[in-house]
Formats: C-alpha cells, sequence, structure tokens
C-alpha cells in the first residue's frame, strides 16, 4: 500500500530537533553525549524533567515527574550520564543522555513496576563497570536494586526506612575487577538512625548511633581508594560526618531544620559539603570548615546538590529564595543564574560530567522518525545529536541492527536529492537490516566519508522506509564515533 510523503532533501547539518517519546510518562531522549562541565537536571512547575548543560542550555524533557521529588543525576566515562527520578505515576525510571529512557523493570525476575514512596526520590550510582545502583524507598524499607542483575539478586532490602526521607548511594572508586559489592548506600532507619551498608561491613550504624533529625535525609559520596564520607542534619540541628574509617564528627555548623545536607567527593581526595544554614543562606564546607557562599539565599523546602568532576572542581546548584530560580555556583563564588524555575519543594541533581579523549571511538544513536506524509514512499529523518549538546566528532560507519526477520531496508537520500526520487536507485544508498555503511556509502550520503557533528552543527540524515506493514514510527540505529 502506498504512503503519501512530504518532500525531504539530505541534509549534512542542521537539521530540525526531534524529540523520541517513550513510555507512558513521556519520556523524551535526553541529551546527546555531553561536554566537560556539570549537568543539572531538575523539576520545573509543570513537573517536568529539566535538563541544564554545561553551556547553560535546557532541555525542557517530555518526562512528568511525581510532585515534590527530585532526580538523581551520575556521569559516567563515556562522557554521557544517567538519571534517575520518580515519575508521575510514581514508578521508578531510568534514562541515559544518549538513549533516551523507560520504566525500571528486572524482565528476568518481574514485569512489574517498581513503586517508589510518595515524596521521596531514588538514588543512582555507576560503578566502572558500567552497573547502575538504584536505591530508593518502598513499602516502608529501602529497595536496593542493580541493574543488570548481579549475583542472580533481583533486589534486596536491607532495612527500614523512615517515614518522607530519602537514600543515598554512591559507587566507591575501586578497580572493575575487584569485584563483589562496590556501593555505599545511606539512609535513616524508622528509629531516626543512620544506618550505611557497605563492601565487607555489610549493614551497620553510623555516626554512633547518633540520630538524624526527623524527615532529614543523609548523603554519601565516594573519595579515593574506595574510601567514602556520609553527612547528615543531626537532632540538635548540627551538620554530622561519617568517614569510612568509622571517624564521626560535629561540625560547628547549624542547618534550617528539615533541611539535608550533599557531599561530593573531588579529585584531590577531599570532600566538599554544601547545605541550607540556619538562616536560610547557602553554607559549604571543605573537610568541616563551614562558610558561606556567594551570598545566596536557598528557596524554603529545598535543599543544595553538590558535585565534582575529574578537574577537582565542584558545582553547587539550588532553587534560588524569592524567584527560585535555578543557580549555579563554582569556586570563587561564580554565580550563574540560569532563569530556570524550580519546583517548590524539590532539589536539583546536580553531577561531574567526564571529558572524552580525543581519538576515543564508541557508538551512538541515530534516531530515524517517521515524517507526515502525503505519497509514495515512507520518509523518515534522524540527526545527532538530537538536541541538547555533545563533544565534536565524526561518524566512521552507521548500522542498521537487525530485529527478527530481516526484511526491512533505509534508502538513505544521497547529497543533493531528496525523498521525492526514492525511486530512482542512482539517488539513493540501500542499507539493509544487519548491514554497516562502507566508507563510500557514508561519502555518497553526506558528501565525506567522515561525517562531523557537533553542538551547533548536527549530523542529518533523510531516508525512504522500504519494508512489511506495519511501518514503525522510529528506527534505531548505530553509529561508530570518533571524538575530537
Amino acid at each position: 500500500m502506498k504512503r503519501i510523503s512530504t518532500l525531504v532533501t539530505a541534509v549534512s547539518t542542521g537539521a530540525a530537533a526531534v524529540a523520541l517519546v517513550l513510555g507512558p510518562t513521556g519520556l523524551s531522549a535526553a541529551q546527546a553525549a555531553t561536554s566537560p562541565g556539570f549537568e543539572v537536571a531538575f523539576q520545573a512547575p509543570s513537573t517536568r524533567l529539566v535538563e541544564v548543560n554545561p553551556a547553560g542550555q535546557a532541555t525542557i524533557t517530555e518526562s512528568a515527574m511525581a510532585q515534590q521529588t527530585s532526580p538523581s543525576l551520575a556521569g559516567l566515562p563515556n562522557g554521557t550520564f544517567d538519571e534517575a527520578f520518580q515519575a508521575s505515576d510514581r514508578t521508578l525510571w531510568f534514562s541515559n543522555s544518549v538513549q533516551g529512557g523507560h520504566q525500571v523493570i528486572q524482565p528476568t525476575c518481574s514485569t512489574a513496576p517498581y513503586i517508589v514512596t510518595p515524596g521521596t526520590s531514588p538514588s543512582l550510582a555507576v560503578d566502572k563497570q558500567g552497573i547502575q545502583n538504584f536505591l530508593f524507598s518502598e513499602g516502608g524499607g529501602v529497595t536496593s536494586l542493580e541493574v543488570p542483575v548481579q549475583n542472580q539478586t533481583c533486589s534486596s532490602s536491607p532495612g527500614d526506612i523512615a517515614t518522607g526521607t530519602s537514600p543515598s548511594v554512591a559507587a566507591l572508586n575501586v578497580g572493575p575487577n575487584e569485584g563483589g559489592f562496590i556501593f555505599v548506600e545511606a539512609w535513616v532507619a524508622g528509629n531516626g538512625v543512620v544506618m550505611v551498608r557497605e563492601p565487607g561491613k555489610g549493614t551497620h550504624v553510623a555516626g554512633n548511633g547518633i540520630q538524624a533529625a526527623p524527615g532529614t535525609s543523609p548523603s554519601v559520596a565516594a573519595g579515593l581508594n574506595g574510601t567514602w564520607k556520609l553527612a547528615y542534619q543531626g537532632t540538635d540541628n548540627r551538620l554530622w560526618t561519617v568517614n569510612s574509617a568509622g571517624a564521626t564528627a560535629q561540625t560547628l555548623s547549624f542547618l534550617t531544620p528539615g533541611t539535608s545536607p550533599a557531599v561530593a567527593g573531588l579529585a584531590d581526595g577531599g570532600f566538599e559539603m554544601a547545605f541550607v544554614a540556619g538562616d536560610g543562606s547557602l553554607w559549604s564546607d571543605l573537610n568541616g570548615n563551614g562558610h558561606q557562599v556567594a551570598g545566596v539565599n536557598v528557596a524554603p523546602g529545598s535543599n543544595a546538590a553538590i558535585a565534582g568532576n575529574s578537574a577537582d572542581s565542584w558545582e553547587i546548584a539550588v532553587p534560588r529564595a524569592g524567584d527560585h530560580h535555578l543557580v549555579t555556583v563554582t569556586p570563587g563564588d561564580t554565580v550563574r543564574d540560569t532563569g530556570q524555575v524550580v519546583a517548590t519543594n524539590t532539589t536539583p541533581a546536580v553531577t561531574g560530567l567526564f571529558p572524552v579523549a580525543s581519538g576515543t571511538t564508541g557508538s551512538a544513536p541515530l534516531t530515524m522518525n517517521e515524517q507526515p506524509t502525503v505519497g509514495g514512499f515512507i520518509p523518515f529523518k534522524g540527526q545527532f545529536p538530537p538536541f541538547g549538546s555533545t563533544q565534536p566528532g565524526k561518524v566512521l560507519s552507521i548500522t542498521y541492527p537487525a530485529s527478527g526477520f530481516l526484511d526491512s531496508s533505509l534508502l538513505f537520500v544521497k547529497k543533493g536529492h531528496s525523498t521525492a526520487e526514492c525511486g530512482n536507485p542512482n539517488s539513493v544508498v540501500v542499507l539493509g537490516e544487519g548491514k554497516t555503511t562502507t566508507p563510500a556509502q557514508l561519502s555518497a550520503i553526506f558528501g565525506t566519508s567522515t561525517p562531523s557533528f557537533s553542538t551547533t552543527n548536527a549530523l542529518g540524515a533523510v531516508a525512504c522506509f522500504s519494508g512489511p506493514s506495519p511501518t514503525p514510527s522510529f528506527i534505531n540505529l548505530t553509529m561508530n564515533v570518533q571524538f575530537n
């Protein structure tokens, strides 16, 4: 059956941005591979998940979050980042900045989704092997699960969790061959005592049993060589810390009641903390020496977030009092007002991004989306990055992954031609399922055997679909790329 098609002309750059909608909450493919710096994510007043890249560009995703919840971010060694959040239907969701996202389900265990306690937020960490650890409140207990499934354990429940609190997890800085459980997890138990689960020591009480202030949550971060540090607000409203050596310390800093501190590991082995002081102002604390930061006051009901990066720097992200604008602070009290409004009673997430070394090769997705049709062949169009920022690079090849019967092809329009010519074999390059382009084919499509991409000059391609019905609404291709 013939479909009506819009005329689409082959382009190598500057194609329009396309959002790939996935799942019932409408999660869109998030920002593409990122450049060095810090990524921030937060819930907007519309409940949409919003991301701000290192250049300050904001992406409003199509993901609806549960009200009064916050996302979690984890930077990956390949320059991308992972994200976890409680969706509007209360289920646990995951997203990667390049590959988009989905509801978290362990298919080998159960097809049922994980339900996060209302008003609480999940925590996410990723280790050097790429294993994701999700830690969240569920049904009165803290639930820990690793994706993919490790040691045939679908999930574990190391203990109960205090009402209205959220847990925290960090991936320890150890080698990928050291094996075993290499995450450290922290949460407040129902009796107010802070609990920790770590490799070799199992689950135990932290802070000599000194309780956390009601309704507050701990934060844990990894340091060098498997070390970690934990920060929380005590019942005396003081900032308390616990480290992997078991040392517990009460700092001189007072926190606003009901707020929770944040801690980040630094590249030099130290730890930086951020919190809302008793007067509502933003403070930071480097190893016990606290001071006010940049004269910023934090919106009531929100907390500070902080992250370090591989360049031994750090960034704090908070909603500012008064206008609820997302502001970031870096060393030297450099303040940036993003102009983005954060939902009340929520806290942003921030993570340091890893720069990808020049010459590094890897994979990146090219999602081809079906276009409006008027007759003839069915047109598809895609670009990389779909939106957001990316470290510049070039494409070495494009693969159409095989799926079931090898019964479909994409007819890539050659440079200078259009989809009106898809019936002319001299105007297209045929890429069948399971096939990968040659340098000559890339040259025919893009005018060069190594087409480039960057944040300001996205790589774009158009093609016609040839295959059985029903026609897919999108097709995910895999590109082999090399970063500049």
